[in-house]
């Protein structure tokens, strides 16, 4: 993991950043169930391995792989992934336990072989639960060319990012917050992998 602390790339066609949303939310689910845990963790409790995220990703990346570059970010050999996370701050504990966890987890997949023979980097910035560091450190991961952002943590920054990702075409999956900001209005490049606030109190 390449952790930074924060004190465009070039955007492409709307159908191939649709496809790149489907992929990279398949495996941000993956690592959202089963990226708390350790390896060894991993494989006690039966976790899907390396293959089933493999399989999910040559379904819907391979495909089109022949129109990634360097400025999609993934390469023949990496794919980067971008994170801007409260590493410090109020939030702090939230963030470092998120970012862990999610790094157990690739280490897994790239320990196994990556993603059809290409390793996951995650590239992690520091946002401190600031919208203000928000902005400053999803332009750096832009800069980072990646290929989509994860791992992200609270609502006043999912406000900043939200509308920074769908201007920039660039997938934006599974913010941890229920704001409602992520389900209304619908936004092709945002991802959620759980029930708004207000739909869980409707469901009570």
């Amino acid at each position: 993991m390449t952790t930074r602390s924060v004190a465009g790339g070039k955007t492409t066609s709307s159908s191939f950043r649709s496809k790149m949303v489907v992929s990279v939310a398949a495996v941000y689910t993956a690592l959202t169930l089963f990226g708390c845990a350790t390896a060894p963790e991993l494989e006690r409790n039966h976790v899907p391995s390396p293959a089933l995220a493999e399989n999910v990703v040559r379904a819907t990346v391979l495909p089109i792989e022949s129109t990634f570059n360097e400025r999609s970010g993934v390469t023949d050999t990496q794919i980067r992934i971008g994170s801007c996370c409260a590493l410090t701050g109020p939030a702090a504990l939230l963030g470092t336990q998120l970012v862990r966890g999610a790094q157990a987890y690739l280490n897994f997949i790239n320990e196994s072989g990556g993603v059809n023979g290409r390793q996951i980097k995650l590239i992690t910035y520091d946002d401190g639960y600031d919208p203000i560091r928000a902005i400053r450190c999803f332009n750096q991961l832009l800069k980072e060319n990646i290929f989509a952002g994860a791992f992200f943590v609270g609502t006043p920054t999912a406000a900043k990012y939200v509308p920074m990702a769908e201007t920039r075409q660039v997938p934006l999956v599974g913010l941890f917050t229920g704001a409602q900001l992520l389900h209304e209005p619908f936004r092709p490049h945002v991802i959620s992998v759980r029930a708004s606030s207000m739909t869980k109190l409707k469901s009570k």
